[in-house]
C-alpha cells in the first residue's frame, strides 16, 4: 500500500465524483495545513462525525449538492469557518438563510441534526 502525504495542500476540490461517504482518515492526509475544502456535486449521504479532527485550521467548506441527509451535533465543533455552503442537500431547507457563518451552522444545525436513534426516523 502506497501512502502519500500531501501536507502541504491547502485546497482540496472534489467536484462530480459520485462519492458516496467521507471519513476522518480521508482527510488525515491533508494534516493542518488545509484551509478550504470543497466536495460538491457528489453523492454523500454519509459524513463521519469527525471529518475535520485532523483539520484543524480549516475556513472554507462547500458540502453543496450532496446527498446529506443528516449530520451529528458535533460535526461543526472546533472548527473556525469563515464560509460555509450547504445548499442542494435533503436536510437544508430553502428557507434558510444567515448573515453570517455561524448563524448558517446553527441553521444547519436545526435542520440537519437528528437524533441517530430516533425510531419514527425514516432510514
Amino acid at each position: 500500500k502506497l501512502t502519500v502525504k500531501l501536507t502541504k495542500l491547502t485546497e482540496v476540490y472534489i467536484g462530480n465524483a459520485n462519492l458516496k461517504s467521507i471519513y476522518a482518515e480521508d482527510l488525515q492526509q491533508f494534516g493542518e495545513n488545509l484551509e478550504s475544502f470543497m466536495i460538491f456535486n457528489n453523492s454523500l449521504d454519509f459524513i463521519d462525525e469527525k471529518l475535520f479532527k485532523f483539520t484543524p485550521n480549516l475556513k472554507y467548506l462547500d458540502l453543496s449538492n450532496n446527498k446529506i441527509n443528516k449530520i451529528n451535533s458535533e460535526f461543526f465543533y472546533g472548527l473556525t469557518l469563515t464560509h460555509l455552503n450547504f445548499t442542494g442537500n435533503s436536510c437544508h431547507s430553502s428557507d434558510i438563510e444567515a448573515t453570517n457563518v455561524i448563524q448558517l451552522i446553527q441553521k444547519v444545525n436545526e435542520n440537519c441534526v437528528k437524533d441517530l436513534e430516533d425510531p419514527d426516523e425514516d432510514i
